[in-house]
């Protein structure tokens, strides 16, 4: 379950920061997806020029038990989405997506994961960097295509073991003004495992003239919107991500693998045209922690229990 969550958290990415297409006739506007934006909103930009988006986000999961071992963890958590749109013409555009986010771990007699310790990682640090390209052939069918460039570890963590690759290609098309599809293939190198291929999909559904229902690939979301500046909205996905281990930790150069799943209620505010607060809530219904050494063997697994989670963030476009 670990590898296919890692490939799909890719295939996240690669729906998620894939550069606008213009098509000829414009789909309905979508509600912005603060985890994973809608397909038809992602592909469709103004006609020429540069745009840019910033998304900074806060979230605090509080704190949950380990099932099989001593101790609980809390974690907090914060990034920023940088998306940089070049739109050279309505058929061809590039984009770029910068994702710095830093986790700040707070185990607490957590001494069943790793031996010699109870706290197997504190701050842990990743950076995505998703550049990426598209040509609409037509207006129902966009081609899209980029890549992957993922830091992820401890501060001291060597920045060349902690460095993978990937890349993506696909197509998008749409049936209908309320109704379109994303396919392709995306693959990517793991830490300290063999390298992954696996098909890409998502789909963005407007039901009605204010009900979607969207994938980021990584989840699903049924968003509704109550007026032009309020809506309200249930997801739920599956999260991975994997973290090396530096030279000073008790299991040197190893790898932590946290893979989690949240459903989340929450709601979107738009108090001017190019802003968007989010605020959000829920619970970690299935938590997963996987220390492997620099051997790809697995010294650990566990499980937490649920526990609840607050979020916020704001979207600015530019």
């Amino acid at each position: 379950m670990s590898r296919y969550g890692l490939a799909l958290f890719i295939a996240s990415l690669a729906v998620a920061n894939p550069v606008s297409a213009q098509p000829e006739s414009p789909p309905p506007a979508t509600q912005p997806d603060q985890q994973g934006t809608p397909i038809t909103s992602r592909f469709t930009a103004p006609e020429g020029g540069f745009t840019v988006s910033l998304t900074p986000r806060g979230e605090y999961a509080f704190s949950a038990d380990i099932k099989t071992s001593p101790g609980s963890v809390s974690v907090a958590r914060a990034s920023l989405d940088a998306e940089f749109n070049l739109n050279v013409n309505q058929r061809l555009g590039f984009s770029l997506g910068l994702i710095p986010e830093v986790s700040w771990y707070n185990f607490k007699n957590a001494s069943g994961l790793v031996p010699g310790t109870d706290e197997p990682i504190d701050d842990a640090y990743r950076v995505d960097i998703v550049p990426g390209a598209r040509y609409a052939l037509s207006q129902d069918w966009v081609l899209v295509g980029g890549g992957l460039i993922q830091f992820a570890g401890e501060a001291e963590a060597d920045i060349g073991d902690s460095v993978t690759y990937g890349g993506y290609f696909g197509a998008r098309y749409r049936f209908n003004e309320r109704f379109a599809t994303t396919f392709g293939i995306v693959g990517k190198t793991q830490l300290e495992d063999s390298a992954i291929f696996l098909p890409l999909f998502g789909l963005d559904w407007s039901i009605t003239d204010t009900l979607t229902l969207s994938s980021s690939a990584t989840g699903l979301k049924l968003a509704n919107k109550l007026d032009d500046r309020w809506t309200v909205w249930l997801s739920g996905a599956y999260e991975s991500r994997d973290f090396r281990l530096d030279d000073d930790n008790p299991l040197p150069n190893g790898v932590l693998r946290d893979r989690r799943v949240p459903v989340k209620v929450g709601f979107d505010w738009t108090p001017c045209s190019g802003a968007v607060v989010t605020l959000e809530g829920g619970a970690i219904v299935w938590q997963e922690f996987k220390i492997d050494d620099e051997s790809s063997d697995t010294l650990s697994e566990d499980n937490t229990k649920p526990a609840p989670f607050v979020g916020v963030s704001v979207q600015l476009k530019f």
